[in-house]
């Protein structure tokens, strides 16, 4: 090195050490006027580049440095700083993998090749780096930081905890540490002390923004909406852009009734940012609830493209509604779950206890008068106590009704309400009990509990009636269904193991309170005398496009006719006044039947001809409620297990003739049967036969077979073997 280079280096890094980058850069740059390959100078100008966040510069001349000499650990370790910092991240763990042959001892280097495998959402990877960074430097914030972040999203929230509070005992003033605490918190469902990290979190550099975000997500959890909306409103008032906010936003809307505010809050976070995970399926389904079929075929060809690839578009629920393609509805179900719940659920083995009885417990947020309690509840009374001791956890809203007092009595001392545990206690409280089955009955829909399954509260964990459809996932080992609703052809198609029962998949309560008033008419309800009245009682996200033109076209057949059904609400009446009203059908004859008691709902059936059954998702209670009620029930059956509840239902009562496997059969012999009253009338006294001679409605017989059921699958356990499928 000359006298004149040796001058301008040393200009340079006096330059450097006193922040005046620019002449710094200037001096290097003379020095390589006099020699292009003078390699410190080569790396010092990368560095005074990144400094300035010259990315792309400082790589060029890193990249001139590495071919003068690639054994220089910090060089290496440079390279691998711009490459992140540029979002190329296999190229920088690549060159951080050089510089740790280098030199395998420095904490800094792993804590960057994690956070590169957290930015790529290889989880697993990016904890092990983080650990390894901290087995190097136990003291290190920014690893417990980026540990907790990376173990928060991959859902391993209790060690998420651990280490975020590892990191407030070093620091507690670390940038995001209460934030980030506070979002584990949440999700633990532990929203009180979220907000108290929260308020931690606004004193401590942590953005407004997030931190009225997340107080907004802990009072949603809380369900004190108003202040739930009034963060929201907050946050928007920051960034009205954020199309993550406006997303639950609408959940908010949604859980309080403001359906249309609802949807215009969906409407504007799907055209902020089409990707944001689940906004498609979100917004896709608030418009089939109101049966605005806008956009319906764009929606439902890029919802079924998405769940195809694998990407998190709609809650499995809500998909059921769109298509009876149950590879869809697999994919679409094991995404959800592993954008939830951790892939390596903890194992429990309580095999080595041996209970006097097999201890089941049931698990629930609809212990209340919902549909799924309305099948179950006589099920729960009929457990012969001599072999089971029964359990009941009830997690839903504090709605103590009639139903909700029936189900308690029927679990006697072992019915807790546990809606306000954490998810954490909630799993020591039910391991606590030593339980051998649990039954999940709500599996992907609202309010459910799936994480404490997630981490295996029991050994053997089944997926029974409120989701009907397979979850997907590797913690669910059985579902319960008869060789109708899953034949051969499609067990595959399904994680979980049939465990099948000799009639029905479907429990039915045979104490219905059905008591018909005498003073109510057709003409009670404004329907007309002497037409002949079709009717649908099912929910309003089960009708769709496909499903109108076949109501329609039968009505054009069938002229003394009407249609009655369900629509909640004037905004779903009013869209479907004018889908009818496009296809030719006068708003004359189409009747609304509103929200009411459950009582009053079942007295409606009396007045109605012929039940026509939603597809691709058929009605499952309200069928029941239907057959009970002797109204006959003409179903599309497919593919899926919601596409086939209700002929499950039709083949245990011996009516397989309302069966039907095509658009034109369907309104075929829905045609036919307004016009034929001797062959309505025939079926209608079979339907009443059958109900007295089968055993669809034997609340007492089915309990005997699903506990036949249970006992097998506790034997195999018992004896070591995985579970199969079962038959009874």
């Amino acid at each position: 090195m000359n006298q004149r280079t040796n001058y301008l280096i040393h200009q340079a890094a006096l330059n450097f050490n006193s922040n005046k980058l620019d002449t710094s850069l200037y001096f290097l740059k003379e020095s390589l006027k006099i020699n292009p390959n003078h390699y410190d100078a080569l790396q010092m100008i990368g560095v005074v580049l990144g400094l300035k966040n010259d990315e792309e510069s400082a790589l060029k001349y890193f990249l001139k440095a590495l071919k003068i000499n690639p054994q220089n650990y910090f060089l290496q370790f440079n390279v691998g700083n711009v490459y992140r910092n540029l979002e190329h991240y296999e190229l920088a763990i690549r060159h951080y993998k050089l510089a740790h042959e280098l030199n395998s001892k420095f904490p800094e280097l792993f804590l960057n090749i994690g956070i590169c495998f957290a930015k790529l959402n290889d989880l697993s990877n990016a904890v092990n780096y983080f650990k390894h960074a901290l087995n190097l430097k136990s003291d290190f914030p920014e690893a417990l930081f980026n540990l907790s972040s990376a173990l928060f999203s991959s859902h391993q929230f209790d060690e998420a905890l651990l280490t975020i509070n590892s990191l407030i005992s070093l620091n507690e003033f670390f940038d995001d540490a209460f934030l980030l605490k506070g979002k584990i918190l949440n999700s633990l469902n532990c929203p009180s002390d979220a907000l108290l990290c929260f308020d931690h979190a606004s004193n401590y550099h942590s953005s407004d923004f997030d931190v009225f975000f997340h107080k907004a997500n802990s009072y949603f959890i809380l369900r004190d909406y108003t202040l739930s909306l009034e963060f929201f409103n907050n946050a928007l008032s920051i960034d009205p852009s954020s199309a993550e906010v406006l997303l639950l936003r609408g959940d908010l809307f949604n859980e309080i009734g403001m359906v249309h505010e609802s949807l215009d809050s969906y409407k504007l976070a799907f055209d902020l940012d089409p990707n944001l995970n689940f906004v498609l399926g979100t917004l896709f389904h608030q418009k089939m609830k109101l049966c605005d079929w806008s956009s319906f075929d764009e929606l439902f060809n890029l919802c079924c493209l998405n769940v195809d690839l694998q990407r998190p578009t709609i809650q499995p629920f809500a998909f059921l509604g769109v298509t009876d393609d149950l590879g869809l509805q697999n994919k679409c179900a094991k995404t959800y779950a592993l954008s939830f719940f951790s892939s390596s659920p903890i194992v429990t083995d309580s095999s080595n206890v041996h209970n006097d009885r097999i201890r089941l417990a049931y698990f629930s947020p609809d212990f209340n008068n919902h549909a799924v309690s309305n099948l179950t509840a006589e099920l729960f009374e009929s457990h012969d106590l001599n072999k089971f001791e029964i359990f009941g956890f009830y997690f839903g809203n504090t709605t103590e009704d009639s139903k909700y007092f029936r189900i308690a009595k029927a679990f006697g001392s072992n019915f807790f309400n546990v809606s306000h545990f954490s998810n954490y206690d909630l799993l020591d409280f039910i391991r606590s009990f030593n339980i051998d089955i649990a039954i999940d009955l709500a599996g992907f829909t609202q309010n459910s509990r799936s994480f404490i399954f997630s981490q295996r509260c029991a050994p053997i964990q089944i997926n029974f009636i409120g989701f009907p459809g397979s979850m997907g996932c590797n913690f669910m080992d059985y579902i319960v269904a008869d060789r109708f609703v899953i034949p051969d052809l499609y067990i595959n198609d399904y994680s979980e193991k049939p465990l099948y029962l000799p009639l029905c998949f479907q429990p039915n309560d045979s104490h219905r309170d059905f008591s018909i008033s005498t003073m109510k008419s057709r003409e009670f309800y404004g329907l007309p005398k002497y037409s002949f009245v079709f009717c649908c009682f099912n929910n309003s996200f089960k009708f769709n496009p496909r499903l109108f033109n076949l109501w329609s076209e039968i009505l054009s057949q069938s002229l003394n006719s009407v249609l009655w059904i369900y629509a909640d609400g004037d905004i779903t009446r009013d869209n479907i006044l004018s889908e009818m009203n496009s296809r030719n059908v006068s708003s004359t004859r189409i009747f609304f039947a509103p929200r009411v008691s459950y009582t009053e709902y079942l007295e409606r059936f009396k007045f109605a001809d012929l039940f026509l059954d939603t597809f691709p998702f058929n009605g499952g209670t309200t069928a029941s409620d239907a057959l009970f009620s002797n109204l006959p029930i003409l179903t599309l059956c497919g593919r899926s297990f919601a596409s086939r509840m209700c002929a499950s239902l039709l083949n245990s009562l011996n009516l397989t003739e309302l069966i039907t496997y095509s658009d034109a059969d369907y309104v075929k012999f829905a045609v036919e049967l307004s016009k034929n009253s001797i062959l309505l009338n025939t079926i209608k006294m079979r339907l009443t036969s059958n109900l007295a001679t089968t055993d669809l409605f034997n609340g007492k017989k089915y309990a005997a077979n699903f506990e036949a059921a249970l006992i097998t699958a506790h034997s195999r356990r018992k004896d070591g073997l995985n579970p199969d499928v079962i038959f009874v």
